[in-house]
């Protein structure tokens, strides 16, 4: 009898180690899954910074060019007076 109580606990105390060591193991798989998503995370935040970069740089850009073509259209009324002017001044 007291063999068997032993043998019972042995038993018991494998059954223990090993559910223990399973929950190691799992620990251990959050652990990494909890690592690749901070990086996958940290990726993402990079693009949305980046992405954001762009497109503030898309939007400067796009006033530097409708700056550019209304000077560019105000020196062509100029340039057309300045013809004018030396057409009237030829006749």
């Amino acid at each position: 009898m007291e063999l068997e109580r032993i043998k019972s606990a042995l038993e018991a105390e494998k059954e223990r180690i090993s559910e223990e060591q399973n929950n190691l193991k799992l620990t251990e798989q959050e652990r990494q899954e909890h690592s690749l998503l901070t990086a996958k995370l940290k990726e993402i935040e990079e693009y949305r910074m980046r992405s954001n970069s762009l497109s503030e740089e898309m939007e400067d850009l796009r006033k530097q060019r409708q700056k550019f073509e209304e000077e560019w259209e105000q020196l062509d009324k100029k340039r057309a007076l300045l013809v004018e002017e030396e057409q009237k001044a030829k006749n």
